[in-house]
């Protein structure tokens, strides 16, 4: 059972760590961080989003591929129904304890009058031990660790568009509404991903600005939804073995869905479920290819926003060890051609997610802002100006530490027994 817990959990992580640390970011840094400002505000100008544009940014960003994963974490363990208790409880939890951390980056940068995750994490540790974990000397560690989510993510994506559209080219009609019939070669899996990264995330990402896709939000929302829908209406086809504000709305809708899409794929398939729940459906089955559809091109519109990230994560590192950053367009068709390649070799998305999950989005989601919230409220009760507030949440600040920690090490563990 802890097993099947964790990867469901770690699997959630892959998805949501990135809004995670939206609130602390500034655009002006090409620290690795700017991702996630990029894919919470969705091509907007930072502080113009409406709520409930800012809500539909955050619930695309948070359920995106890694919820496909999650019936597999429970799958992997057992195919009894009992299984879902525990882990729809542990989800629960989990979002309530994200949400949490989603605001701590916010009120440290506040507090320390920071515009970037970078700085908020330098200054939160101002006055402290030249021991402390937070500080100047680890000021590299939040972007290090959105750089290498950033690349996991892209990865994701990529699987996901070739486990989607593979299906789609393949099937023919009459047996499918959305039937294109393609060649073998392209309506294979490498093909599908050759195919949509040459004349779809390609291009989309050598865009000179992303505000044109600025509409994506909604759609990739109502993408997910339908999704969700369509599962629940097939539970009964396939039997077993076959701002603050948008935060809490964001975070609750997300939740929402998880536990909904979780469900609804392990009821249907138990231990059969496969690493994308949508390769569970049949070819022939219309409501599962326009899933198919919903999700692939969901992701494609939102890959240039990760992909920035993970090109200005590149660029710094690039240029903090040469001494100049490569330009932007060599830079992008590097990064392709390394995260295409890995993403055709690899097949299984579950384990891919899980593993994030436990190595990076973990230390991102919880251990990271915890630590930076805890120096600020030390500082504050060595000071002598906490109140009683302060010091309990000080004890909760190293109390989620403590469970990042514990999460990444169990993460692992489940990964690879």
């Amino acid at each position: 059972m802890l097993r099947s817990c964790s990867l469901a959990l770690l699997a959630l992580h892959g998805a949501s760590a990135l809004q995670v640390a939206k609130p602390a970011i500034s655009t002006r840094r090409a620290d690795g961080l700017r991702s996630t400002a990029i894919l919470a505000a969705s091509a907007t100008d930072e502080g113009q989003a409406s709520l409930p544009s800012s809500t539909a940014n955050l619930v695309k960003s948070i359920v995106g591929s890694g919820v496909l994963s999650l019936p597999v974490g429970l799958a992997a363990f057992s195919s009894s129904r009992a299984a879902l208790v525990p882990a729809l409880a542990l989800l629960s939890v989990a979002g309530t304890v994200s949400g949490y951390c989603f605001s701590m980056v916010a009120r440290v940068c506040a507090a320390t009058d920071s515009s970037s995750w970078g700085e908020a994490w330098s200054k939160s540790a101002r006055c402290q031990s030249s021991r402390a974990p937070v500080g100047e000397k680890s000021s590299w560690v939040p972007p290090a660790l959105i750089g290498l989510l950033t690349l996991s993510v892209s990865i994701q994506y990529t699987m996901v568009i070739g486990d989607s559209f593979s299906s789609i080219f393949s099937a023919r009609r009459p047996s499918s509404l959305l039937a294109w019939g393609l060649p073998a070669l392209l309506a294979s899996r490498t093909g599908a991903i050759a195919a949509l990264t040459a004349f779809g995330t390609l291009p989309l990402s050598l865009l000179p600005s992303l505000s044109a896709l600025s509409f994506t939000s909604a759609l990739g929302v109502a993408g997910l939804l339908y999704t969700a829908a369509f599962m629940v209406l097939r539970m009964s086809s396939y039997g077993p073995g076959s701002a603050l504000h948008a935060a809490a709305g964001g975070f609750a809708l997300s939740a929402a869905l998880t536990a909904v899409v979780m469900a609804a794929g392990f009821l249907t398939f138990g231990g059969a479920c496969d690493g994308f729940i949508l390769n569970n459906y049949a070819p022939t089955d219309r409501l599962a290819q326009l899933a198919r559809v919903a999700i692939g091109s969901q992701i494609v519109f939102t890959y240039p926003f990760i992909h920035v990230g993970l090109r200005d994560s590149a660029q710094a590192l690039l240029a903090s060890v040469f001494g100049k950053a490569p330009a932007r367009v060599p830079t992008t068709f590097g990064i392709f051609a390394l995260t295409t390649a890995i993403a055709i070799s690899l097949t299984n998305l579950g384990l891919i997610a899980a593993v994030t999950g436990a190595l990076v989005s973990t230390s991102i989601g919880y251990v990271l802002p915890s630590l930076m919230l805890g120096q600020t409220l030390a500082r504050r009760v060595r000071a002598g100006g906490a109140s009683r507030g302060d010091k309990l949440e000080l004890l909760a600040a190293r109390g989620i530490t403590a469970l990042g920690v514990a999460l990444a090490g169990i993460g692992v563990w489940s990964c690879f027994v």
